[in-house]
């Protein structure tokens, strides 16, 4: 707010302030913090596959002041550290991301843990955790504005599509006359299954923060990469090997899924087996089903007309575990197995059974996380190195307990029910707090000396009488959810046993898994066996681009083309970073690529007034509709200054006469378009000439800039033609 001597004229403006955590200057997963005056955005939460908590330390220290989370896409670099922050951390605010983000976000964090726990005792969050992020969201559609209130009053965030993921957001923050986009991972290709992003619609942003991570990446076509991965995939099962494609859970391998279905349906191809392994696979292709309105249009009229959903996938098996994969006929496979990084998941106890066999090809379709197995194997493809690769890694998997440990196991897990029910008794009954229970068992020996003074009455009169009846267990009563028609039924307690199907969900994960543990994982006790194996990577390598972004030229045309009035570059190496930041030092005005932790401020005053509009002064208005829901109108007043800190209104000029004001024409029309529709609307001969239009015999249009002007006789068809072009424009 600023006050000018003499015009007393109010300006306004917003600061905004970014600062990276992480993922800059390198391939680390995404996480942000963006202040906008007082309220602060977490831009993406993002993690990687190995979760290891020293990453998330900055995170940790910043948690506290974070007002809203922000997600652009449903994998674990934009979302994974969500659960742990929740859980673990603190974090307490909304979290908005479109719907397809919400749902499949949430397989692929409890497809991570699964993997996870099934390798080790993993304990950096659980399937509460991740049920409590989620249940933090709120879900949205394309172009769907919200409105913040509190410390986000007068901030607008608003999704657009993004391409490279089902639901993939890029994101509008509006704070009055200022936009800021976060368009990262995007792609402005239309694939089979997502439009392209539309990002060159925004026009001078005031802020616009994207990645560069394919700075120095140019890509083929989609019909060559198309065919550049069946090919490679049918010359390894016509030789009688097996295809791993180590995937993600839920995003990209949409995208592969159709490549090779649409392939298996067209060739009618039974000889070999098409498969998507994960412990959510059919919970993924479900929802996908349900997310059409969110993909290509194709897509959505396809399924109007024919009502046939492009994900049936009717040539896909769905398996959730080795041992469903097995049970598969004996024929060459092509495995879709997560994850993508290798560090867990069930593609990685594929790699180590099918990496030794020569006939076999291991096929990566997006680059690795840095120090993950996937990065090793892919450094050794990018060497000379001639020899086969040798690694070894440690393997873990889960055994029954033997009949000892199986006895110590109950015995601890008794004794730790008895402690829970006996502390939950002392701090239910006698009110105490859990601290003072702890200090209570340092001074007085225990909970059990507590639990004794439980129920003591020391006021005399008080005292309970011999003989009174011994207190009873408590008995609370079941809440019973009812209906008009009286108590509600589950349909599944009178439903039947079936044959479970190929396609049909693993037991434990039916509907949308509410991640319960004692739903998820109802299981006899186990234990993590560890071993170290020596692998031996005799199969052919190969790596097809199948990541969805922009590519270097595609990034620099847009950017230049969005003109944003500061530019600030994040995730991507080091020199794909510092090679855009030349480049467009060249084009616009503000570039900028920090470093972890470096803070970019902007102050912005924008060219606008606050002002009340009184209602004397809008009963003189009147208003024109223009392009869209728009409408202008001249205005003519005086600024008054009304109670003291109310601001200034805008009222009706006082004995003064109203100015008279030009019209004005709002819209444009191109003189191509100006040629059809005089010819088609008044029947004259049209054509060029440089700089305009000659209609009929004596009418001459000329373009200057965005300037129309007329030359000729005043006549009957001079007022014709005038009459149409001015039907193009909205006057006001």
């Amino acid at each position: 707010m600023a006050e000018v001597e003499g015009t007393r004229t109010q300006t306004t403006g917003s600061r905004t302030r970014f600062v990276p955590l992480c993922g800059v200057h390198g391939q680390e997963p995404m996480c942000y913090l963006l202040e906008v005056d007082a309220f602060v955005f977490l831009l993406d939460c993002g993690w990687d596959d190995r979760t290891e908590v020293m990453d998330l330390k900055e995170l940790e220290a910043h948690v506290e002041k974070v007002d809203a989370v922000l997600v652009s896409h449903a994998d674990t670099k934009h979302l994974g550290a969500l659960p742990y922050a929740v859980g673990k951390l603190g974090l307490d605010c909304p979290v908005y991301a479109t719907l397809p983000v919400h749902k499949m976000g949430q397989m692929v964090l409890y497809d991570l843990y699964l993997s996870k726990r099934a390798e080790e005792e993993y304990e950096t969050f659980n399937l509460n955790d991740v049920d409590r992020a989620f249940g933090m969201f709120n879900p949205m559609r394309y172009a769907q504005q919200i409105n913040l209130t509190g410390k986000g009053e007068g901030i607008t965030i608003t999704p657009f599509p993004a391409g490279h993921s089902v639901g993939g957001t890029t994101w509008r923050i509006t704070k009055e006359a200022e936009d800021i986009l976060y368009a990262v991972d995007y792609n402005h290709r239309k694939e089979r299954h997502l439009n392209g992003a539309a990002l060159h619609t925004f026009n001078r942003p005031a802020v616009l923060i994207t990645d560069a991570y394919n700075g120095l990446t140019e890509q083929t076509s989609r019909k060559l990469r198309d065919r550049t991965l069946v090919a490679g995939v049918m010359q390894t099962l016509r030789s009688g090997g097996n295809v791993l494609i180590p995937v993600d859970t839920a995003t990209r391998v949409l995208e592969l899924l159709l490549v090779l279905d649409s392939h298996w349906e067209h060739q009618k191809i039974g000889l070999y087996s098409l498969v998507l392994l994960n412990n959510v696979a059919y919970n993924v292709v479900e929802f996908a089903k349900s997310m059409l309105e969110f993909m290509n249009s194709d897509i959505s009229k396809s399924f109007e007309h024919t009502r046939d959903n492009v994900f049936d996938c009717k040539n896909v098996h769905l398996c959730h575990s080795l041992e469903e994969l097995e049970e598969l006929p004996d024929q060459p496979k092509v495995v879709l197995a997560s994850m993508a990084s290798l560090e867990a998941g069930l593609g990685r106890n594929l790699l180590v059974d099918w990496a030794s066999d020569p006939d076999n090809l291991i096929l990566f379709v997006e680059r690795a996380q840095a120090g993950t197995l996937s990065s090793f194997i892919q450094t050794y493809m990018d060497s000379d190195e001639t020899e086969d690769l040798q690694m070894r890694i440690k393997m873990g998997h889960r055994e029954a307990l033997d009949e000892v440990e199986l006895v110590e196991f109950q015995e601890a897990e008794e004794a730790r029910k008895e402690e829970e029910l006996l502390a939950d008794a002392v701090y239910g009954d006698a009110g105490l707090d859990i601290m003072d229970i702890e200090e209570g068992n340092e001074k007085a020996g225990g909970i059990q000396e507590k639990a004794r003074a439980v129920g003591q009455v020391l006021i005399e009169g008080f005292e309970t009488p011999e003989g009174a009846v011994a207190p009873l267990f408590p008995f609370p009563e079941e809440d019973v959810e009812r209906d008009e028609y009286g108590e509600m039924l589950d349909p599944a307690e009178f439903a039947g046993d079936e044959d479970p199907s190929p396609t049909s969900a693993p037991e434990g994960l039916e509907g949308q898994l509410d991640g319960e543990d004692a739903t998820m994982l109802e299981e006899s006790p186990t234990k993590v066996v560890v071993e170290e194996m020596d692998v031996i990577i005799r199969a052919s390598l190969q790596y097809i681009d199948f990541e969805g972004r922009s590519d270097e030229r595609s990034i620099k045309n847009i950017v230049t083309q969005v003109q944003p009035r500061q530019l600030i570059l994040v995730h991507g190496s080091p020199e794909a970073t510092q090679g855009l930041k030349s480049h467009f030092e060249t084009v616009l005005k503000s570039v900028h690529a920090p470093q972890p932790l470096e803070p970019v401020t902007i102050d912005s005053v924008s060219a606008s007034y606050r002002l009340r509009l009184t209602e004397d002064f809008m009963r003189m208005v009147r208003f024109s509709r223009v392009a869209g829901n728009y409408q202008v109108a001249w205005v003519d007043g005086e600024l008054k200054e009304e109670e003291v800190g109310s601001g200034l209104a805008l009222v009706p000029n006082q004995g003064a006469l109203q100015a008279v004001q030009k019209a004005v024409f709002v819209g444009e029309t191109r003189l191509a378009e100006l040629k059809e529709i005089i010819q088609s609307t008044l029947n004259l001969s049209v054509h060029f000439i440089p700089g305009g239009l000659v209609c009929g015999d004596r009418v001459v249009i000329r373009k200057q800039g965005s300037r129309l002007s007329f030359h000729g006789a005043l006549s009957q068809e001079y007022y014709r033609v005038r009459d149409v072009v001015y039907a193009q424009y909205h006057i006001c």
